[in-house]
């Protein structure tokens, strides 16, 4: 399931975000997967860094 937003809202779109990031680890940067890694990683930063405390 590709995910098409840059915000990351809900907890499964969290989890679909994580998924799919993950059959991406592979990517070379500059190109189209590599873009979409990018991209996915900084939303699922950005929902964990309001959604989740560090201690």
């Amino acid at each position: 399931m590709e995910t098409t937003e840059r915000t990351i809202r809900t907890e499964a779109a969290y989890d679909a975000a994580l998924t799919e990031a993950a059959s991406l680890m592979d990517a070379l940067a500059g190109t189209p997967k590599g873009r979409r890694l990018e991209a996915l990683v900084t939303a699922i930063e950005a929902y964990e860094a309001l959604h989740w405390t560090t201690a």
